[in-house]
């Protein structure tokens, strides 16, 4: 959840208005996010400071806050007459009416709150998640399109196609077609690299090795000072453990295939053939038989299909048996290639 989000979550706990979904949300948030307890702590600090307001009195904020001001003004100036060896003298009391006060207090409460909520609101990004089992599509303000992955996570900057167009992959994978604009070139941030875009279509895939599929355009892979060009068509693979970056001439099919639910096998081997159904479907699967290095599989477009007409369709073709471990974990126990 965004910080805006989170925020809400706070109001409504503090004004005793928050629903039991609502209180299982924060809870949630707060055992998992320091920021958000060190948001509850300072906005409770504010509200309890306007506990004397009550609900049935009229409240004027903005003749609270003039008449707040005017009072600092002329305490200001008082201060500012009175010589150093001058005896400061007692300054007359004037009792105020409760109602008054508590306005007042209020004044100064909302406004402080208001501004709290203000700064983080105007300068927070904006967080996209895709929890979900299938492709989520986002058209940023720019008109450019993002498409997220099954369990990935974009931050968009606040100030996005204001004063840049800057964006941090978090998590997952996303596809990017990003709208020419040169004088706010699309910079994409993560794992400590970046991407500089002026307009192109391309894929970024995160884990123990980046995957980066140009399909149109060109951009720039930046990483400890070094810039790597990609043309159309090329594809970059960053081995974060070894430091190693290799830049392939041609692209994996079924790299972007997720976006519209279909995958594609020609003459592929069986080991990528499993690699590439654990990445769509995002499960593991663990060979206990050996896997020739001869055998391979070949499929039209697969379009949509589920996880078990595919084992059946693999089952057919190419005599491989899975077995069922959990909805996230299969075993291949039998495998006759066909070729």
């Amino acid at each position: 959840m965004s910080e805006k989000d989170n925020i809400s979550l706070i109001i409504q706990r503090l004004s005793n208005n928050e629903s039991v979904e609502s209180k299982n949300q924060l809870d949630k948030i707060l055992e998992s996010n320091s920021s958000a307890v060190k948001d509850l702590n300072e906005l409770g600090e504010v509200w309890n400071k306007t506990a004397s307001y009550k609900q049935d009195v009229p409240f004027d904020m903005e003749s609270a806050l003039s008449k707040f001001k005017n009072k600092r003004k002329a305490s200001n100036k008082i201060t500012h007459n009175l010589k150093k060896e001058e005896i400061v003298k007692e300054a007359k009391v004037i009792k105020m009416s409760f109602a008054r006060k508590a306005m007042s207090i209020a004044a100064f409460g909302a406004v402080l709150l208001g501004s709290i909520f203000l700064f983080k609101y105007m300068s927070s990004p904006t967080i996209l998640t895709n929890s979900g089992a299938y492709a989520m599509e986002e058209i940023l303000s720019d008109g450019s399109i993002v498409t997220l992955a099954p369990n990935s996570s974009l931050e968009i900057s606040s100030r996005y196609n204001a004063s840049n167009r800057d964006v941090v992959l978090t998590s997952g994978q996303a596809y990017f077609e990003i709208e020419e604009n040169k004088d706010l070139p699309f910079n994409i941030d993560f794992n400590d690299c970046s991407i500089k875009v002026l307009g192109t279509v391309f894929n970024v895939k995160l884990g123990e090795k980046i995957q980066i599929d140009l399909i149109s355009g060109h951009i720039e892979f930046h990483r400890e000072s070094k810039v790597y060009p990609l043309v159309e068509g090329q594809q970059l693979i960053f081995n974060k453990e070894s430091g190693k970056i290799e830049i392939e001439n041609s692209l994996d099919p079924n790299s972007v295939h997720w976006i519209s639910n279909q995958l594609s096998f020609n003459h592929t081997p069986i080991k990528k053939v499993l690699s590439d159904i654990e990445n769509f479907y995002g499960v593991n699967i663990n060979p206990v038989v050996k896997i020739p290095q001869d055998c391979h599989f070949t499929s039209p477009e697969l379009t949509k299909v589920s996880i078990s007409d595919l084992f059946e369709i693999l089952e057919q073709t190419s005599g491989m048996k899975f077995n069922k471990i959990s909805n996230q974990s299969y075993e291949l126990v039998s495998l006759s290639c066909l070729n």
